[in-house]
């Protein structure tokens, strides 16, 4: 990307110094109760967008590297060629161009009109004077940390500076493209790791030594050829009495720099060096700290030096029910669920899985029951057990543009710390590094919308210590039959509980017999009942009954049954996902039997084919997630029928003349 790196490295740099904020983001302090704060756009980590405090879908890596891309230039334009480049590198398709207009098109259709996203001359430029951007935030409170230091006020800018650090959510650019990161988060990583060092040179002056020197051993480590680092840790050494370890310190950076750039220790080591042996044995004075640092608060810290990855998005504030499942599937990633009893004389849970393999665990189920919330649920529960980071990615899922392993793998190395040089072009050998750096670590991986075998196997830690959690459509042959959980529907006192958080419990008993009725007109299907859920909330003066009305006729329920940004639709248009055209009349005429139960027998007089071609034809759309069973009728043949809702989108089709369009982004 022509001149996109000295152009970040100057805005880096002139706004740290002047204050600066840069031209089309106009940086405001996270306040979700300022306008201003409505859109937050954040890069410090996977790259996102939130929208009054929900994530904007933004789809693969190529559009968020698009949108990237415009928020670092800051209100100017940015060429197609160079968009070109970071997308694809020095090998683009012939279509680039047309490609980069669908991701800007898809760009203006999830960040709405808050934000001017303009065609001008060969390229484009993003303006959203309104929005927060975590860059600038970042920079405005390493300003803040730096004048405040240089007034003399370590106090006041050590907590701006770890502030400041706190905003980073992982590696930069996380979620774009491997091109990204190779142009962009060298600049990125260089600020930050200068904060750093601004931050211990704070605490420094506290005189917050000792609780200094594992972070600074773990920074030296990581950047053994950084003298500012070696020299705050000889410090931190000396002031805390181990003078001899001080030494040794200053002893190894010499040797090291001799060894790889044939270069003697700057004045800033060597001076501190010959201080550290002029220093009477009992080492140095510190005003304002005792052998074991100040006996008051120490303030917040900042963030480990290569912090681990915590990629879960937040968990539902109101989750609800999913008791058992829930509990399974913490137990089979090795702790205890909070809502499980304790047993006496049970062990504690091992950290690492017995059988030397990583743990695993599925959760399988139909769109909108609610697979990724409980996944996010019990995975945000067992973050502690998983102490090395975690990972978690959103695959796609059916009737979703699929998400590239390849890129998948990048994201995952950055997040771990590898570099761009540590990161092999060939995606066998990406999956590679990525089980090397796993395999000593506790992380956890979460793999949401997987679609097949193929696409979660790469992705597969080998580590014993490792976990896994997979949601998915369909079972997976990756993980183990025991450790699968097909997830249905609610049950009835779960889908009235989740009715009750927001229509009130009262509410929902007093009216018991018209809150049974509406989340059964709904399937009883998560999604759906939480969007009912917002209907009630925001209107306290209908009665139940009124809702049970309101969603009565067949023909407009499915219309009915949206709130902002949440719609059944989506997640029913991908039920019919590549389903060819004769599949779809056979369910086009299913869903017009005028009995909601059937047999194979039934269905094949209805279509005019043996019993055992329709059976055939029943488990298929059983498999798809379309039919389900509930019984066995006076032959003990299996009785079919459609979820509420599927059955409405089925008689939908008929108005088509093929499968329904997918919803974009759904």
């Amino acid at each position: 990307m022509t001149g996109t790196r000295s152009e970040l490295f100057a805005i880096i740099g002139n706004d740290l110094e002047s204050g600066r904020s840069g031209s089309g983001l106009e940086p405001t302090r996270r306040d979700d109760s300022n306008p201003r704060s409505v859109l937050q756009f954040r890069i410090l980590g996977p790259v996102q967008v939130f929208c009054h405090g929900s994530e904007v879908q933004l789809g693969g890596s190529k559009q968020r590297t698009v949108l990237a891309t415009l928020l670092l230039a800051r209100g100017r334009v940015v060429t197609d060629a160079a968009l070109s480049t970071v997308l694809w590198g020095e090998d683009p398709p012939r279509t680039s161009s047309a490609q980069i207009y669908t991701y800007v098109s898809r760009l203006r259709r999830s960040l709405g009109e808050q934000v001017e996203l303009v065609r001008s001359g060969q390229g484009y430029a993003l303006r959203a004077p309104h929005a927060w951007f975590d860059l600038d935030e970042y920079l405005s409170l390493t300003r803040l940390g730096r004048a405040t230091l240089e007034q003399g006020r370590p106090d006041v800018a050590t907590l701006h500076l770890a502030a400041a650090l706190a905003l980073w959510r992982g590696a930069a650019l996380g979620s774009g493209t491997e091109f990204l990161a190779e142009t962009e988060v060298a600049a990125l990583e260089e600020s930050r790791l200068s904060t750093q060092e601004l931050w211990v040179e704070a605490e420094l002056s506290l005189g917050r030594c000792r609780g200094l020197i594992a972070e600074l051993t773990s920074l030296v480590a990581a950047h053994p050829l950084r003298e500012r680092f070696r020299a705050q840790l000889m410090t931190a050494l000396w002031r805390s009495h181990r003078r001899a370890d001080a030494l040794r310190t200053f002893f190894e950076g010499r040797e090291l720099l001799a060894d790889e750039l044939g270069v003697d220790p700057s004045p800033l080591l060597t001076e501190l060096y010959e201080e550290i042996v002029a220093e009477p044995a009992d080492g140095p004075t510190v005003p304002g700290a005792s052998a074991d640092g100040p006996t008051g608060p120490v303030g917040p810290r900042a963030p480990a030096p290569a912090p681990a990855p915590a990629m879960l998005p937040p968990d539902l504030a109101d989750f609800t029910g999913r008791r058992t499942e829930a509990a399974r599937l913490s137990s089979w990633l090795g702790f205890q669920h909070p809502a499980t009893p304790p047993r006496p004389h049970t062990p504690a849970p091992c950290a690492v899985a017995c059988d030397g393999r990583p743990r695993m665990a599925l959760i399988s189920g139909p769109p909108g029951v609610g697979r990724s919330s409980l996944a996010i649920h019990v995975a945000q529960l067992g973050r502690q057990l998983y102490p090395d980071g975690q990972l978690f990615v959103d695959l796609g899922g059916p009737g979703r543009p699929r998400v590239d392993v390849r890129d998948v793998l990048a994201w995952f190395l950055r997040a771990l710390g590898a570099t761009a040089d540590q990161i092999p072009g060939d995606t066998q050998e990406r999956a590679q590094v990525y089980r090397s750096m796993l395999a000593r670590r506790r992380v956890l991986v979460v793999l949401d919308n997987a679609v097949s075998d193929e696409q979660v196997h790469l992705l597969l830690p080998a580590g014993a210590g490792c976990g896994v959690l997979i949601t998915s459509t369909e079972p997976l042959a990756a993980v183990p039959l025991n450790r699968q959980i097909d997830l249905g529907p609610f049950g009835m006192d779960e889908a009235l509980a989740f009715l009750g958080r927001a229509g009130g419990q009262d509410r929902v008993r007093v009216e018991r017999p018209a809150a049974v009725e509406l989340v059964n007109s709904c399937g009883r299907f998560p999604l759906a009942l939480r969007i009912l859920s917002l209907q009630l909330s925001r209107k306290p003066h209908w009665s139940l009954r009124q809702m049970v009305t309101h969603l009565h006729a067949d023909a407009t329920r499915l219309d009915r049954l949206q709130a902002g940004a949440l719609h059944i639709r989506p997640a029913l248009d991908r039920l019919f996902d590549a389903i060819e055209e004769g599949r779809l009349t056979q369910i086009r005429l299913l869903a017009d039997l005028p009995t909601p139960t059937f047999t194979a027998d039934t269905v094949g007089r209805f279509l005019g084919m043996p019993e055992s071609l329709a059976e055939h034809v029943l488990e298929q759309l059983l498999d798809r997630r379309l039919l389900e069973v509930i019984g066995l009728d006076a032959g003990r043949r299996p009785l079919y029928t459609f979820p509420p809702l599927t059955r409405l989108a089925a008689r939908e089709l008929r108005r088509g003349a093929g499968t329904r369009p997918v919803v974009e982004g759904a």
